[in-house]
């Protein structure tokens, strides 16, 4: 009896343990099936968020866009003056946010010199905001006065009213654009590039294109130097400019400061040169019947990129000698040249580690003569209100965005005050 009865139990058991394994294996796919689903609609959740996310970007990159554009509308139907845009605005505060397109878009305007109403012909960069769900978005453009088109001078490296001299043996090298004079060209020597003139005499030859007769392309306006005058800290005159700093927030000339760089010389009848100088800002020279020389080494480029670097009222010898001594180097003159507020690409320092190009960048505004005696470098464009004498090999480069954005006075409507975007200043700015 006791061997009949144990039977039926181990059956038991088996059965029961056989059940056990297939539910276990049953429950098991069931979790791996549960984990699956959930695991998908985790995946499917995080593509809709990101797709919300790039749907959120996109819309708030559109609204930042927009938002530039709407600044600049509104300062081209509220031009400056009285109760003008510039009036009405804060400088660097954000406008009230307009709800648009499932997003909200504002911006703000900012004057570098920390004032949008005290000067009309201020650039102004403008900030965009877009914002839709988390997403932020701030596009940046600068806008600056419309003043019409660039004079046809500034399309040229050098130009001039008078006769342009090239003197046997010498050579011009014009890059970019071309060598121009309204009246006669005296080639003696040998132009690279290419030239305009009224007419031409002479053996020499030009490896570009020489346009004779050529149409004239005209002088600045008549008040420019007096408009640059009016802008300008006046310097008591001292003498020559020997071994110093000008610029915006630096002056070892002696006298006051310029928050756009722009100082003012009246030599009082006597000539002046300028040597070993690094000068950040637009100089304005007054010595009518005068010598204003450039000497062995300078480096001059204005601190506002629409404001010329050098305008004479006088004659100009350009004599720098970037051939023989390229560099304005501290080290060797034991001068510091970028000091607090006067710095050079960004940095300003207390060593005499630097050096700098021994050259002179934009727009050089003769009311007088120009002989060029030494071989310098010169970027930009020379334009002169009588004659031009060459006697050495000089380099002149062409900058383009001369064209572009012509400084003040420099252009068909000087006196212009829509704003318009700046070529080439339109940007993604990190979001805030």
């Amino acid at each position: 009896m006791a061997m009949a009865t144990s039977k039926p139990r181990l059956c038991i058991t088996a059965r029961h343990t056989r059940r056990g394994s297939v539910y276990l294996a049953v429950l098991g796919v069931a979790m791996i099936a549960t984990m699956c689903v959930l695991a998908g609609m985790h995946v499917a959740r995080g593509r809709l968020r990101g797709t919300q996310n790039d749907s959120d970007r996109r819309r708030a990159r559109l609204l930042a866009t927009a938002a530039v554009e709407h600044a600049i509308s509104l300062m081209r139907q509220n031009p400056s003056g009285a109760g003008g845009w510039r009036n009405a605005q804060f400088n660097n505060i954000e406008s009230a946010p307009l709800d648009l397109g499932g997003g909200r878009m504002s911006f703000k305007l900012v004057d570098e010199d920390g004032i949008l109403s005290d000067d009309s012909t201020d650039p102004v960069w403008i900030y965009g905001y877009g914002r839709a769900g988390k997403a932020v978005w701030v596009e940046r453009a600068k806008a600056r006065t419309d003043r019409g088109l660039p004079l046809e001078a500034l399309n040229t490296v050098v130009h001039c009213s008078g006769t342009l001299e090239i003197k046997t043996g010498m050579t011009l090298t014009a890059t970019g654009a071309p060598a121009s004079t309204d009246t006669i060209l005296l080639l003696g020597g040998q132009i690279l590039g290419d030239a305009h003139a009224a007419a031409k005499s002479g053996t020499g030859t030009a490896s570009g294109t020489l346009l004779v007769p050529a149409a004239k392309k005209g002088v600045p306006f008549p008040n420019v130097f007096d408009d640059y005058k009016a802008r300008a800290t006046q310097l008591a005159f001292a003498g020559d400019l020997d071994t110093i700093v000008l610029a915006p927030g630096r002056n070892e000339y002696g006298g006051g400061l310029n928050a756009d760089g722009v100082y003012y010389i009246a030599t009082g009848g006597t000539d002046i040169s300028l040597s070993k100088v690094r000068i950040y800002g637009t100089l304005v020279i007054d010595a009518p019947g005068r010598t204003v020389t450039l000497d062995e080494q300078c480096f001059i480029a204005p601190f506002r990129e629409d404001f010329p670097a050098l305008i004479v009222k006088g004659n100009v010898e350009l004599g720098l000698k970037a051939s023989a001594k390229p560099l304005l180097q501290e080290n060797t003159i034991r001068h510091n040249f970028n000091p607090a507020g006067a710095p050079y690409l960004g940095t300003a320092d207390i060593d005499l580690a630097d050096s700098y190009p021994n050259e002179v960048r934009g727009v050089i505004h003769v009311i007088g003569n120009v002989s060029i005696p030494e071989r310098g470098v010169y970027r930009g464009s020379l334009l002169v209100q009588g004659s031009v004498s060459v006697a050495a090999s000089v380099q002149f480069i062409h900058d383009s965005e001369l064209l572009m954005n012509p400084p003040i006075g420099y252009s068909s409507d000087p006196d212009g005050v829509l704003m318009l975007i700046q070529s080439g200043t339109w940007a993604r700015e990190p979001s805030p």
